[in-house]
């Protein structure tokens, strides 16, 4: 029965044409597909009616402006330049060490490391705080790590899209070209101390209960509970530190690099994660890279989906009751082809 399913997932899968703009397709790809198409329409609604409830006025005018990619290029990178301002204007590493701190609470990039919050794998009825590797631009440690052919070159593409992104902001090419080397000599020693995929499968490895004190022991640099505050969450007094080696990396890095280095690597980070929801300039080095260089997407069908929102889910409650009050019908044929 098993092989008689495969046989048919499989011809259904050989009926369908491969989109422009993904790296793989599959009748599961298909089928998330065809449902963002319907909450895609859902969203559509909601934008363009006159008659709408307080719900439907935040989804569709939020879903309107991440879509509105004329605005979004006329802006440039204007979003992001009073905190690019304030990276810039960083002078001590008492400096750097505040900004991270902030950074954390108020943009989605990756800086040094991870928080967040997760089941405990010892009691899976509580939920507790977690600290993670994160600080790299590319997927997976791996890539800095491997020196055949392949991965050097991707290296160096990295490299090139870092120098490419920081041009985009306004350094100069001898300038980004100097930060684009301190962040890949900081993630390349962060991507050392992280463990490997195979590691992380055993989950005793990622498993080490450590109170703040502890904590403030692997990573003095940081004032943890000053942190923690600001993180919206006061007053942690123990938490889970999945890669304690990681964080030993984390605070040699803040402690001993210059701060012309952090600095360069904060201004890429901050750079990186909101280089997709910029102009165009900005999405487009982003997709080049992320998506066509890493992933092998041919093309970037940029007014199609609504890619410019990705804090849809921020207002995922609010959204989920317009898909709930939807009336349950037949889907008809797509009204758009995303």
């Amino acid at each position: 029965m098993r092989g008689l399913l495969q046989v048919q997932l499989r011809r259904v899968e050989d009926s369908q044409s491969h989109p422009a703009d993904q790296a793989g397709w599959s009748v599961y790809a298909k089928l998330g597909n065809d449902n963002q198409q319907f909450l895609w329409g859902i969203l559509e609604d909601d934008a363009k009616a006159t008659n709408r409830t307080a719900v439907q006025q935040k989804v569709g005018d939020y879903f309107s402006a991440c879509m509105n990619t004329a605005a979004i290029d006329a802006l440039g990178m204007k979003p992001i330049q009073p905190e690019l301002a304030r990276i810039d204007a960083l002078k001590t590493r008492a400096d750097v060490l505040s900004a991270l701190i902030s950074l954390h609470h108020e943009y989605a990039g990756s800086f040094f490391f991870g928080s967040g919050t997760g089941q405990d794998a010892s009691d899976s009825s509580t939920v507790i705080v977690e600290l993670g590797a994160g600080g790299l631009g590319l997927p997976d440690r791996d890539y800095y790590t491997k020196t055949d052919a392949k991965s050097v070159t991707i290296r160096q593409q990295y490299v090139a899209y870092i120098q490419q992104l920081l041009v985009l902001a306004g350094e100069s090419a001898d300038q980004a070209k100097e930060d684009a080397d301190a962040t890949i000599k900081i993630e390349s020693a962060l991507a050392a101390a992280s463990l490997t995929r195979v590691e992380r499968r055993n989950p005793h490895n990622t498993y080490h209960m450590k109170t703040i004190e502890e904590l403030a022991s692997l990573a003095p640099s940081i004032d943890w509970p000053l942190y923690f505050k600001v993180q919206g969450a006061p007053g942690v007094a123990k938490l889970n530190v999945s890669q304690p080696e990681f964080m030993k990396a984390v605070e040699t890095e803040l402690s001993t690099e210059d701060v012309a280095t952090l600095r360069g690597y904060l201004r890429f980070h901050l750079l990186t994660a909101a280089a997709p929801y910029l102009a165009h300039p900005f999405e487009q080095a982003s997709f080049d890279f992320f998506s066509k260089t890493l992933r092998g997407v041919p093309a970037c069908l940029r007014a199609g989906k609504p890619v410019r929102a990705p804090s849809i889910a921020t207002l995922a409650r609010r959204w989920g009751r317009s898909s709930c009050a939807a009336p349950l019908q037949p889907i008809p044929r797509p009204r758009r082809s995303l």
